[in-house]
């Protein structure tokens, strides 16, 4: 899996949050969104 420094996930998991909150209407916690954020990680990963 692809590495984020832990400064860059503090800045991506509120960015996915406000995402899924806009397009999809549904509140995620902090926690959902870093699964969500490692899931696509490992999709990275996999197509590199």
């Amino acid at each position: 899996m692809l590495q984020l420094p832990d400064r860059d996930r503090q800045h991506l998991i509120p960015r996915i949050q406000h995402y899924v909150a806009e397009e999809l209407d549904c509140e995620i916690g902090q926690l959902a969104a870093g699964f969500l954020l490692d899931f696509f990680l490992k999709g990275c990963r996999s197509h590199t």
